[in-house]
């Protein structure tokens, strides 16, 4: 078996060894996104909600002010 020369090694441990790391550290920023992404949509739909529920509630005042309107004319 031919041995590799020291060049061959270092080329071999600079891309070798990192790779689980790099692979690791891809994995937990997917997941700190998908996290993140979560957590804005959750946030969104909160806000989406208040805003839905004003707007019945003035849609509701707007509709008791047109019904008194009507009955004292």
């Amino acid at each position: 078996m031919k041995k590799l020369s020291i060049r061959y090694r270092i080329i071999f441990a600079l891309l070798v060894i990192p790779l689980p790391f790099i692979l690791l550290f891809q994995i937990y920023t997917e997941s700190v996104i998908e996290n993140m992404n979560l957590q804005l949509l959750k946030g969104y739909s909160d806000t989406l909600e208040v805003f839905c529920t004003a707007v019945e509630k003035e849609l509701m005042n707007a509709d008791a002010l047109l019904a008194i309107d009507c009955w004292s004319n």
